[in-house]
């Protein structure tokens, strides 16, 4: 019990970490005038990777836990494709 109570502390010292470094970044951009944007098309291929990539480990290694990032790209995926018109053209940049 005291071995699953310290990966917990870990993890939660972790998010919490990075939490913090992110709240820090959005606000000195915002400082800065630079607004935070979206990559929509970055999604969409993340959602196509990780859907593709979760099914096959599923599969693969008889483990449902892969679903779960199966479920995370198809999430990614909708949110990317439902806001195509805000894609980003890479040759604009």
């Amino acid at each position: 019990m005291e071995k699953f109570s310290v990966i917990s502390l870990s993890i939660l010292a972790v998010l919490v970490i990075l939490g913090i470094v992110f709240w820090i970044i959005t606000i000195k951009r915002g400082k800065e005038g630079r607004p935070v944007t979206t990559n929509y098309r970055a999604l969409f291929m993340m959602g196509v990777i990780f859907t593709g990539a979760g099914v096959t480990l599923s599969l693969s290694t008889d483990n449902p836990g892969f679903y779960g990032m199966a479920m995370m790209g198809i999430t990614y995926f909708i949110i990317g494709l439902a806001n195509r018109d805000k894609w980003q053209d890479a040759s604009r940049k």
